[in-house]
């Protein structure tokens, strides 16, 4: 395989695990799998007790010994001194309209 064709099987791979995702990610999709949702603000009353507060005013008090926080994901844009002067991708940008580069460089910020 060229650069080329490696490349762009990887981002069609990528694209199609994508949409396998998000064909499940929402509501309906979540809690026909058996999980219950929750929203509201949520605050820990202690190591096992969490406490949800839904802006209608109900109020759920859970308790467990481990807690999986869901807060979604999506692209940022780092604070970075002459950002928005340049044109600049996000990972989904690239995605979204992939082309092989002849040369790409990297920027991780944590």
């Amino acid at each position: 395989d060229t650069p080329h064709a490696t490349a762009a099987a990887a981002a069609a791979r990528v694209a199609a695990a994508v949409g396998h995702v998000k064909a499940h990610e929402n509501a309906a999709g979540i809690e026909a799998a058996g999980i219950r949702l929750l929203s509201g603000s949520a605050s820990f009353e202690s190591p096992y007790t969490m406490k949800v507060t839904h802006r209608n005013g109900t109020v759920w008090t859970l308790t467990a010994r481990k807690f999986l926080v869901c807060t979604g994901a999506g692209p940022a844009t780092p604070s970075i001194r002459g950002l928005s002067a340049v044109p600049f991708l996000t990972y989904r940008d690239v995605l979204a309209s992939f082309q092989a580069a002849r040369s790409v460089r990297f920027l991780y910020t944590f």
